[in-house]
């Protein structure tokens, strides 16, 4: 939006368009809280969260009540066209819809609940060529984790993702938690390798 302000022809064109379509959604919902010092106790549940890239799949596992629950799915071909091009396979953004589908998926079961979710996506650090100085230096990537803890990615397509997880978390009425898993602790890696034994 702050880059209309030096646009000649003012012009929308679709990111900004995007941008003003989830204003034009969001501002039809009361989103003011009144919030008591001390929040009611809600009952809790886990989800745990993981993609993988190749070939691309995220998965989910809801731990709520007693009882467990597991989702997951290869993103379709015009999802994955639809991303920004990079060159990691695209593994932080599928960790983030990752996040999103999980949400999306068991939104019945979870709704006004504390939900603490796990994700083993907390960034990376790469080498990065900086061509106008002949260097490499290395730079640390925030992961899916962090953006979705913090409500935005740098990156305009990880940015759209994160902001309809917290949209979804408010209709909800989540009280969303978002915690690191270890790779080897996160029992949503099966199912997003399409390894059901463990759950089963």
């Amino acid at each position: 939006m702050f880059a209309q302000v030096s646009s000649v022809n003012g012009s929308v064109g679709p990111r900004l368009l995007t941008a003003l379509e989830w204003w034009a959604e969001i501002l039809q919902h009361d989103i003011t809280e009144c919030k008591a010092w001390v929040e009611p106790n809600k009952k809790s549940c886990h989800l745990f969260v993981d993609a993988a890239s190749t070939p691309p799949r995220c998965a989910a596992v809801l731990i709520i009540d007693g009882g467990a629950w597991y989702t997951d799915v290869e993103p379709s071909e015009a999802v994955m066209k639809s991303f920004m091009k990079r060159r990691d396979k695209q593994i932080m953004t599928l960790e983030i819809l990752a996040i999103m589908l999980s949400i999306s998926t068991f939104a019945e079961k979870i709704q006004d609940r504390k939900v603490i979710l796990y994700s083993d996506n907390t960034g990376a650090t790469s080498l990065v060529l900086c061509s106008c100085m002949h260097t490499k230096f290395a730079a640390s990537v925030p992961g899916a984790e962090h953006s979705t803890t913090r409500g935005s990615a740098k990156a305009f397509d990880q940015n759209q993702i994160v902001h309809e997880i917290w949209t979804l978390a408010f209709k909800l009425g989540l009280q969303l938690w978002i915690e690191r898993v270890p790779s080897d602790d996160n029992i949503s890696d099966c199912p997003s390798r399409q390894d059901y034994r463990l759950l089963q």
